[in-house]
C-alpha cells in the first residue's frame, strides 16, 4: 500500500498512512467518534494521565497489523513445497489487499464501543431491561455498523483510490475479520429479533481451507482473535505509558518476528518460534499485572459501579436507548455520533450544582444516588464506597462466585456471615448494604485467544524457516509457566461507616472478613490483604 502521510504517535514515534485509503475512513464520524471515547473508561481518575483515546489506540492497532501481517507475508517462501499453492493463492497473488485488509481491521476493531466503553456493555448492551432486549456487547453493534453503513464507504473508497488494490478481496477479508465471534451468538436478542442471522458470526466449528477462507483467519488472528494480536500487543504498551505501570519491556518486534505460517491439517496457523516464548511469556504476565493494578483496580471498579448508576437515570436512559433503537431498527446508525464519554460528561456536569428537587426531574428516584455519584466523580474524586482489603485466590475455591446461577447467592452468603460475625463481635449493628463485596476474574490469557484455536503452535527453526512444530493446548502451555487465572475478591465498607470506626474496630473487622472468607472458601493460602 502506497503510504503518503504519517502520524506522530507517542508510542512508535511515527506511523505511516495512506491518505487516499485510510485517511478516507478516519475522517468519518465512525473513527472520528472514537476520539470522545477515553480507552480506559474513568481510571484517568486513577491514574490522571491515562486520558488517551480508543482513537489513538485503533491508529496504533492498524500499525501493528500491517507489521505483523507484513511479516508473515515476507516469508511465504517458508511453506514453499510444504502447501498446495491454492491454499495461500491469495497471499501469494493480493498481498496488498491482505495488507490493506489488516490495517483497515486494525482501525475499525473497536467502532462498536459504547459511552465509557466495557462499562456500556456491562450495563446496557449485555441486560435485557435495559434497552428491552440485549445486544451483547461493542463486538455486534461495531459489526453492525460496518455490516450496514461503513462497508459500503470502504468499496467506494478503495475504488477510487487509484491504488490498484482489489476492493472485492479487501472487503472479503473484512467481511470475515469483523463478524462477531460464534461465542457472543447466546448472549444477543438480535438473532430472534431478524437483525442478524448466524451466518452473521465467525463460526470455528468447520474451518474452511477456502482461499479466501485461509487469509481472512490469518487476519483475524493477527489484529483480534489470537494470543498475542495486535489489540492486545497496543493496548499494553499504551495503557502502560499512559498510567506509568511498570510492566517491564514487551519486546512487541521480536514476537512478531518470532511468529511464522504453519500448515496443520491443510489450515494455515501462525507459529511461535522457542525462541520467542519467553517474550509471550512476559506479555501474558504483564496483562495480569496491568488487570491486577490498573482495569481491575479497587478504585476503578467503584467507580465503574457508579457510572451504571448514572446510566439509569431516566434522562440518559430514554436518550440511550432512544438513540440505539433508532440504529437497530431503522438503520440510523449516524445517531451513534452522539453517544460519547463527553455526552455523559456534558450532562452530569450541567446536573452537578442542581438541587435534589431539579436534579429529580431528570433523574426521577435515583436523583439522590445519581447526586452522590456526579459529585463523587467530579467534584470529589471520591466514591461512597471505600475499599478495606482485596484478596487473591487461585480459581480452585472460589470459582462457585463467578456462577451466573450461584455466584449471587455466594457473595450473599459471605457478607450475612460477615454482618453477624460483626455484630456479635463488636456489637455493631450494620446494614448489609453498608458492606459491598466484587468478585472479579483475571484470566491467564485472553479469552479470545481460543475463538479460533485452542492450541499453541510452536515451531522449530532453521535460520528463518520452521522446520516442524508441535502443538500444545493454551490451557496446559500457560499452566506449566506459572500463569494462571486469579480471582479477585475486593471488600468495601460505605465511607460514612469507614470514618466511624475506630483503627481497633477496623482491625477486627477486618480479621472476621478474613476469617469469613477462609471458612466459606475453605483455602487459607495465597490470602494477600491490601489495607491501603
Amino acid at each position: 500500500m502506497p503510504f503518503n502521510a504519517v502520524i506522530h504517535d507517542v508510542i512508535y514515534d511515527y506511523i505511516p498512512y495512506s491518505k487516499d485509503i485510510e485517511a478516507q475512513i478516519m475522517d468519518t464520524w465512525v473513527l472520528q467518534r472514537l476520539r470522545y471515547l477515553y480507552q480506559l473508561q474513568l481510571t484517568h481518575l486513577v491514574y490522571p494521565s491515562a486520558t488517551h483515546t480508543r482513537f489513538s489506540h485503533s491508529i496504533g492497532v492498524m500499525h501493528v497489523a500491517h507489521k505483523f501481517m507484513n511479516n508473515l507475508l515476507s516469508r511465504l517462501d517458508t511453506l514453499r513445497n510444504k502447501v498446495p499453492y491454492e491454499e495461500v493463492r491469495v497471499f501469494y497473488n493480493k498481498p496488498r489487499e491482505v495488507l490493506a485488509a489488516a490495517r483497515i481491521a486494525g482501525l475499525l476493531h473497536d467502532i462498536g464501543h459504547g459511552p465509557f466503553s466495557h462499562s456500556f456493555d456491562r450495563y446496557v448492551y449485555s441486560k435485557k431491561d435495559y434497552l428491552g432486549y440485549r445486544i451483547g456487547n461493542h463486538e455486534i453493534l461495531g459489526y453492525l455498523i460496518y455490516r450496514d453503513y461503513l462497508r459500503k464507504h470502504i468499496i467506494g473508497v478503495l475504488r477510487s483510490s487509484g491504488t490498484g488494490i482489489d476492493p472485492d478481496t479487501v472487503i472479503e477479508l473484512l467481511d470475515r475479520v469483523m463478524k462477531p465471534p460464534e461465542g457472543a451468538i447466546k448472549g444477543t436478542d438480535l438473532l430472534s429479533m431478524g437483525v442478524l442471522s448466524k451466518d452473521d458470526f465467525y463460526l470455528k466449528e468447520a474451518p474452511s481451507t477456502d482461499p479466501l477462507d485461509q487469509a481472512g483467519r490469518i487476519v483475524r488472528m493477527v489484529v483480534r482473535d489470537f494470543l498475542y494480536p495486535a489489540d492486545i500487543l497496543d493496548y499494553l504498551i499504551r495503557d502502560s505509558y499512559y498510567t506509568k505501570a511498570p510492566i517491564g519491556m514487551i519486546n512487541v518486534d521480536w514476537l512478531i518476528l518470532q511468529t511464522y505460517l504453519v500448515s496443520h491439517k491443510g489450515l494455515l496457523i501462525p507459529a511461535i518460534s522457542d525462541k520467542g516464548l519467553d517474550d509471550l511469556i512476559r506479555l501474558l504476565n504483564a496483562r495480569k499485572f496491568m488487570y491486577k493494578n490498573v482495569y481491575l483496580h479497587p478504585v476503578n471498579l467503584a467507580f465503574d459501579e457508579l457510572i451504571g448508576t448514572v446510566f439509569e437515570c431516566d434522562e440518559i436512559k430514554s436518550m440511550i436507548t432512544e438513540t440505539i433503537d433508532k440504529m437497530i431498527r431503522e438503520g440510523e446508525y449516524d445517531l451513534y455520533a452522539t453517544l460519547t464519554d463527553h455526552t455523559i460528561y456534558g450532562l452530569i456536569l450541567k446536573w452537578s450544582n442542581l438541587s435534589m428537587d431539579k436534579l429529580h426531574h431528570y433523574c426521577g428516584e435515583r436523583a439522590k444516588d445519581v447526586l452522590d455519584t456526579i459529585r463523587g466523580i467530579l467534584h470529589y474524586r471520591k466514591m461512597p464506597w471505600k475499599k478495606i482489603v482485596r484478596y487473591y485466590f487461585s480459581k480452585k475455591g472460589v470459582s462457585l462466585f463467578l456462577s451466573k446461577k450461584y455466584g449471587d447467592k455466594m457473595i450473599d452468603l459471605l457478607l450475612t456471615g460477615i454482618i453477624e460475625n460483626v455484630r456479635n463481635s463488636l456489637g455493631l449493628d450494620v446494614d448489609k448494604d453498608k458492606i459491598k463485596i466484587k468478585i472479579t476474574k483475571i484470566t491467564a490469557y485472553p479469552t479470545a485467544a481460543k475463538e479460533i484455536t485452542e492450541y499453541i503452535y510452536i515451531a522449530r527453526t532453521r535460520g528463518e524457516t520452521p522446520i516442524d512444530f508441535r502443538i500444545e493446548s493454551i490451557d496446559s502451555f500457560v499452566k506449566k509457566r506459572g500463569i494462571e487465572d486469579e480471582i479477585l475478591v475486593t471488600v468495601y465498607l460505605w465511607r460514612e461507616l469507614y470514618n466511624s470506626l475506630s483503627d481497633e474496630q477496623l482491625k477486627k473487622i477486618l480479621s472476621l472478613i478474613e476469617e469469613e472468607i477462609k471458612e466459606i472458601t475453605g483455602l487459607r493460602e495465597r490470602i494477600i490483604p491490601e489495607t491501603s
